[in-house]
Order: C-alpha cells, then structure tokens, then sequence
C-alpha cells in the first residue's frame, strides 16, 4: 500500500511571501522602465528575467506539494520537488526515529555517512539504514557533470508527520532473510470447565476473570445467601411471636 508523506506545509508560508514579493517587484520594476521611457527590448528583457524567477519560486512550490516522500512495499522514496530523488529499498531499512534538527544549512549533505534532506533548514526523522548505499552528490546547476557518489548508512529527512511517517517506514523493517516479522499472537488463557465460574470464550483484548476471583465469587455469593436465611428465620420467629 502506497504512503504518501508530505514536506512542504512548513515552508509553503515563506515561499508564498517570496512569491507575492516578487511579483510586486515585476510590476513596479516595469512601471518605473516605462515612466523613464526604456526603450522595448531592454524593458522586456528585464521583464522575462523577473517573470523568470517567479515561475521558478511557483514550480518550487508545485512540485513539492504533488511529489511527497512515498513508502510503498517496495521502499522508501525521498524528494525534494523535482530536484531531489533517492530510492531506498525496503530491505535496506533497519529502524526509523523522530530526531528534530534546526540547522542545517543546505538543501541536501552529505557528511560522515549521513545524508540530510532538510526543509527551511529543518530535518526530524532518522532512518537507520542496514547497509550503506550510495548516493550521487548534487551536481551544480551551471554544469553538466555528475557529482562523485558518497556512501552513507543514515538518512535525514522532514515530513510534516513525523508519527505518522515514522510508523509507515518502520513498517519496512524486515528480518535478516528478508521476511516480514512475524506478529506476536496473544492466546487466551485455558479454563477449567468444572469450575462454576469458568468465563465465556474472551474476545481479544479483554483480560479474561482470574481462578482467585472465581473462589472471591463464590465465597461472596454463599456469605450472601447465608445472611439471607438467617434474616427469613429471624423474621418467621418475630411473626410467631406476635
């Protein structure tokens, strides 16, 4: 079944503001050209530059609301928009925490054998991985060359649920031989049928009554029974007497 875990609730606000700010300075940059009497073509050079940056900032944003982190049977898959993808197999996971951090400082690192993905400088979840993989570093928007692989066995990343996502991953957690733990199975407790108080079959989840509390029963129960006899003959004797 396909998890979708989504990132960009945190930094939505800021790139919206960043957005309206550019837009405000495209129109008031092409006011102020045209009050000074630009010629055309420098005036709408500057104007596809401007426009540039704010289709640039709203694809950012696009992008990240509609390609969330996914956890399916078959892995895990980070992303950052479209500039960011890493697949890591189910069977390479080992364990996932919640972990906050507030400073990193890059979009992607790689340092140390861990990878950090962060968002507004922000990452909260570990996933722990059994064996190290390799992971291309990002290569530089002005080159063509791919970046030098570097190898790490920790993964970094932020998700606007971290509980929730962090239950999804470490349902990937598989056993050496690569099959799924097994659940634990809860058995209910056996009763012996002569005791007169001997439960009906329990449901699962209930706490099935204890044999201490079938002899407090019973013991209850004749104490009861005696103190009513005992106040029927007192009451035939006042009715005799009279």
């Amino acid at each position: 079944m396909r998890h979708a875990v989504g990132y960009s609730r945190e930094q939505t606000p800021t790139m919206a503001a960043m957005l309206f700010v550019l837009v405000l300075q495209t129109v008031a940059m092409d006011l102020l050209l045209r009050r000074f009497g630009l010629p055309d073509v420098p005036r709408l050079v500057v104007l596809a530059l401007d426009a540039s940056s704010v289709l640039g900032v709203l694809g950012v944003m696009v992008s990240c609301a509609r390609r969330p982190h996914t956890v399916t049977p078959d892995g895990l898959r980070l992303r950052y928009g479209r500039l960011f993808g890493l697949d890591i197999p189910a069977e390479l996971v080992a364990s996932a925490r919640i972990d906050r951090r507030y400073d990193e400082k890059r979009l992607v690192r790689l340092s140390d054998g861990e990878l950090a993905l962060a968002v507004s400088s922000q990452t909260n979840i570990v996933v722990e991985l059994r064996e190290p993989i390799e992971v291309p570093r990002p290569r530089r928007p002005w080159t063509t060359a791919v970046g030098s692989a570097a190898t790490v066995r920790r993964v970094r990343f932020f998700a606007d649920d971290p509980a929730a996502a962090v239950r999804a991953v470490a349902a990937l957690t598989t056993t050496t031989t690569g099959e799924r733990a097994p659940r634990p199975v809860v058995r209910a407790r056996r009763w012996d049928s002569s005791c007169p108080c001997a439960p009906l079959p329990v449901p699962h989840g209930l706490r099935p009554t204890r044999r201490s509390d079938c002899a407090a029963r019973i013991s209850s129960s004749v104490t009861v029974t005696s103190r009513c006899t005992q106040r029927d003959e007192a009451a035939a004797d006042r009715s005799f007497t009279l």
